[in-house]
């Protein structure tokens, strides 16, 4: 799960709990308002009812007819307005007994002087007793039912007061679990490669975005540490580089002592030759070194002309053809001029190095084919050879600085720079090198450069 989608879903959480909580207080609100009111229309007819029995029974009692007409006014108004706070059922069904037994009484007591003794009086107090009772039985089952209901509100409030806590208490502990501390050990994991510990790495846990942060560090740190391992055997392939030459320099030196005779003609020459080798190859290490600091400090000069594109191969062929009794060179060429824009000698420099490497890497010797097509605007030259090859695992590195196969670095001679230095030289020109190998089979290397640059690197 993502950072964002996880706080996201929190914040779902809550809010829906809030909204719950909400939506619940507004309906007990109004439930409770609802209550309040059919709980105070009873107390008014209770109200009403036992007023109207007061009132009635001062009718019955009261000699004067000028009292009795006001008292009379009064009952059937308040009759009326009790009538306003009546509900259905047995509530309706009293008032309207009762109603009826009070107007059946005001007029049977028009026409006798004393109306106590009326039966009609003892059918409406009956009737607002009855009324008064019902009304009496409402309230107390309304007063019941809010104490109810006030009990879920205040279950509702505490309930979902808990469920908010907890649901802040489980996004912050989240919070802390899946983000807080997956960025603690990533500052820590930094921290502790910053301060030296190269193995360092940051633990890939927490959200999506803290683990892809984790694994570019990780990667970084790989890299670095890749790139430290690679400078060391640098280092150590120039020393094991280095003594081949300078011992064979040193014996050679020896044979040449001054103080001793000088060896016949042809072992003198056989001597020289090796002197001229080995001083060929120490110069060709110091030029890559020097190349790969230009590239990287940006400044490779390319003097850019036009030539024939089999010039150069021809040269190289030529320089490389009988360096080897063990290998055929084999020089493929189209009859006619193939027009390049580049700098010869950086091209050169180019192809020296695939030819070298291809002589390197088939010690049992074979066969190395050099070839050159035109395409369209483009020139391909092309060196391949049945040699040792690369395997599938690293040939996405072979032109990293100082890289060379595990498989035969121990054997072959080289600081691996020649790969890196040629393809920044053929980037230079535009162009491209794409290298195919099969493992055990052997090497292809192709170089694609435009036909013209427009513009120079």
């Amino acid at each position: 799960m993502s950072l964002r989608s996880g706080i996201s879903a929190a914040m779902v959480t809550i809010a829906s709990l809030a909204l719950v909580a909400a939506i619940s207080l507004v309906q007990l609100t109004s439930y409770l308002r609802r209550t309040t009111a059919e709980v105070a229309a009873t107390h008014e007819s209770i109200r009403l009812a036992q007023k109207i029995e007061v009132d009635v029974l001062t009718h019955a009692r009261t000699d004067s007819a000028r009292r009795r007409g006001d008292l009379e006014s009064q009952i059937r108004s308040n009759i009326k307005e009790m009538g306003e706070y009546v509900e259905g059922g047995l509530e309706r069904e009293a008032f309207e007994r009762a109603a009826e037994n009070m107007n059946q009484y005001l007029e049977h007591a028009k026409q006798v002087p004393n109306a106590e003794d009326l039966p009609e009086l003892e059918d409406t107090f009956q009737s607002l007793t009855e009324l008064v009772e019902i009304n009496i039985g409402q309230a107390e089952r309304s007063d019941a039912q809010a104490a109810r209901w006030d009990d879920i509100a205040d279950t509702i409030g505490v309930a979902v007061a808990a469920l908010l806590g907890i649901g802040i208490a489980t996004t912050l502990a989240w919070v802390w679990i899946f983000a807080f501390k997956p960025v603690l050990e990533i500052r820590r994991a930094m921290k502790e490669f910053a301060d030296g510990n190269r193995r360092s790495r940051a633990p890939l846990q927490g959200p999506e975005e803290l683990r892809s942060i984790a694994m570019q560090f990780n990667e970084m740190a790989d890299a670095i540490a890749k790139q430290r391992e690679n400078q060391f055997a640098f280092l150590a392939g120039i020393a094991h580089d280095l003594r081949n030459p300078i011992s064979t320099l040193n014996m050679s030196a020896r044979l040449l002592a001054p103080d001793e005779q000088l060896p016949p003609e042809d072992r003198l020459r056989t001597v020289l030759s090796i002197i001229e080798r080995q001083i060929s190859r120490v110069n060709r290490m110091i030029d890559d070194l020097l190349d790969a600091t230009r590239i990287e400090a940006g400044q490779l000069e390319l003097r850019f002309e036009k030539v024939d594109a089999r010039t150069i191969v021809r040269d190289v062929f030529e320089l490389f053809e009988t360096s080897s009794s063990k290998h055929q060179l084999w020089l493929e060429l189209p009859p006619e001029d193939v027009p390049l824009q580049c700098d010869p000698l950086r091209m050169e420099q180019v192809l020296n190095n695939l030819v070298s490497n291809a002589v390197k890497y088939s010690p049992a010797g074979g066969r190395v084919l050099m070839a050159l097509e035109h395409k369209r605007d483009a020139v391909v030259f092309r060196v391949s050879d049945s040699g040792l090859g690369i395997p599938n695992e690293e040939l996405p590195y072979i032109f990293e600085p100082f890289r060379r196969s595990n498989s035969y670095k121990n054997g072959i001679s080289g600081v691996g720079l020649g790969l890196s230095v040629a393809r920044r030289i053929v980037e230079a020109h535009h162009g491209r090198i794409h290298v195919s190998s099969t493992h055990g089979h052997g090497t292809v290397v192709e170089v694609s450069l435009p036909e013209t640059i427009k513009k120079a690197a």
